[in-house]
């Protein structure tokens, strides 16, 4: 997609810069931090899974055993926590399918995709929690229904129902293509003065004294978390 993420266009990119998955590939053996690779498949083990990532993106994925863990404020996200608008704002969400649908409607900036103008995801998750799917409000608008409000308007009107199926392709990790492959599973013990060398050697002088100090910390912090939620739901039930 031309206009996806233009503020990065590829013109802006020194040339001199690795490629960024080896670059977290290689952080994350030098650390010790084991890992897990999955093609074409979506990850259903029992054990508990941690996303290390400030993108929330990635709240898409939350599952009972896979939580969203936030490295820059330490916010911890499980799937249990999508209504608690403490922890995920512009919602509360009901699910993650709830989540992604809401962004499809609004769009994502930051990505450089276009939703519905006037609609935030705030107001997206409002109205997909009051009509339950897009396409109920779709139906109430086709058969002569008063839809009020300037912004619910165009979300009920025909001019963005291509664009919502468009953002919904782009944003949904469940309708990307299958891909041929397999899983592997990497992990070795950590060397954090090999990551600090690899930091300055890569030019990433501004985090690798922090992160290799933090790094074992919060995966251990983030893990007991995950079992401490599992184990209140397994208990509940």
């Amino acid at each position: 997609m031309p206009t996806y993420r233009p503020p990065r266009a590829a013109a802006t990119v020194p040339s001199a810069l690795p490629p960024r998955p080896k670059v977290l590939l290689v952080d994350i053996n030098v650390l010790g931090i084991g890992s897990a690779g999955l093609l074409c498949r979506e990850f259903d083990a029992e054990w508990p899974v941690v996303l290390a990532t400030s993108d929330t993106d990635w709240l898409q994925a939350l599952r009972g055993n896979v939580a969203w863990h936030s490295p820059s404020n330490g916010r911890h996200v499980t799937e249990v926590d999508l209504g608690d608008t403490s922890l995920i704002k512009d919602g509360p969400f009901l699910s993650t399918d709830h989540y992604v649908r809401a962004k499809a409607l609004a769009g994502d900036a930051v990505d450089g995709i276009d939703g519905v103008i006037g609609i935030g995801l705030k107001t997206a998750a409002k109205i997909l929690r009051e009509y339950d799917a897009i396409e109920t409000l779709w139906a109430s608008h086709d058969s002569g229904a008063v839809i009020r409000g300037v912004a619910l308007r165009r979300a009920a009107g025909p001019d963005y129902r291509d664009t919502y199926r468009r953002n919904l392709q782009l944003i949904d990790w469940r309708r990307a293509p299958p891909l041929p492959g397999n899983h592997v599973v990497t992990g070795a013990p950590g060397n954090l003065a090999r990551y600090a060398s690899l930091c300055y050697d890569w030019g990433l002088v501004h985090e690798p004294c922090a992160l290799a100090e933090d790094a074992s910390g919060i995966v251990r912090d983030a893990v007991e978390r995950t079992l401490a939620a599992a184990t209140r739901r397994v208990s509940a039930s």
